[in-house]
C-alpha cells in the first residue's frame, strides 16, 4: 500500500495529511488548503460507506469552531450532499448506539457543542440519531449554549440539551443512545421540575425585612 493509497482511506481531507523522516508533508487532497478555508470535505466517494462518519464531521465541527476567534468550521456542499443521501438511504439507522453515545459525549465536551448538533440537522440525522424529536432539540439548543457559557460538565451540557423534551422521550431517549446513569439522571430531574424553576424565577424578589 502507498502513502497516498492510505491516505485515500482516510474520510476527511484535513486527516489526509502525512509528515514523512525528512518533515516534509505529503497532502495529495489538499487537506492544508480546506483547513485555511475552514472546510470539512470528504477525501472520496468511499465516505459514504460508514455513517459513523456522518457523527465524526459534526464533532470536527464543533471541535474546531471558536467562541474567541469567530472561526466557524462549516460542512463542503459536495460532502453535505452525500451525507444527506446516506441519511435518505437509511445508512444512520444501522449505527450502533454506544458508537452514537461515544461521538456524542465527546461533542459535548467541545467549545461549540450546538454545532454538533446543527450539522446532524443540516443532513437530516437529527431527528434520525436522536429518536425521531428534532423540533423539541431543536428548542434545546439555545439552552445548551447558554450552558456552555456557565459549565464545560458534559452532564450538564445533556441535561440542557435535553430540557425541552417531554419526560417518557428523554427516557426513551437516553436508553436508546444507553448514556451513562449521571447522564440520564439529571436529564430526566431538570425536566421534571424546569417549570417550577420557571415559575420561581418569575417571581419577585421579596421585600427585606
Amino acid at each position: 500500500v502507498t502513502l497516498e493509497e492510505d491516505l485515500l482511506r482516510r474520510d476527511l481531507t484535513i486527516n489526509a495529511i502525512a509528515e514523512d523522516e525528512d518533515g516534509k508533508l505529503h497532502d495529495p487532497f489538499d487537506g492544508q488548503a480546506d483547513i485555511s478555508a475552514g472546510l470539512l470535505r470528504h477525501v472520496s466517494p468511499a465516505f459514504a460507506e460508514d455513517p459513523v462518519r456522518i457523527l465524526r464531521v459534526a464533532r470536527f465541527a464543533a471541535r474546531y469552531t471558536q467562541s474567541t476567534t469567530g472561526r466557524n468550521f462549516t460542512v463542503a456542499p459536495d460532502t453535505l450532499e452525500i451525507m444527506q443521501a446516506m441519511v435518505k438511504a437509511g445508512e444512520t439507522d444501522s449505527l450502533v448506539a454506544e458508537r452514537s453515545w461515544q461521538e456524542l459525549h465527546k461533542a459535548l465536551q467541545e467549545d461549540q457543542p450546538q454545532r454538533f448538533f446543527e450539522v446532524l440537522q443540516d443532513c437530516g440525522a437529527l431527528s434520525t440519531v436522536f429518536n425521531g424529536d428534532e423540533k423539541s432539540l431543536s428548542r434545546g439548543l439555545s439552552a445548551l449554549a447558554y450552558a456552555c457559557k456557565l459549565s464545560k460538565n458534559p452532564v450538564i451540557r445533556f441535561a440542557a440539551l435535553t430540557s425541552g423534551l417531554e419526560l417518557e422521550k428523554a427516557k426513551t431517549l437516553c436508553q436508546q443512545l444507553k448514556c451513562p446513569k449521571e447522564f440520564s439522571d439529571l436529564s430526566l430531574l431538570v425536566i421534571k421540575h424546569l417549570d417550577d424553576y420557571i415559575r420561581v424565577s418569575q417571581l419577585p424578589p421579596p421585600k427585606s425585612l
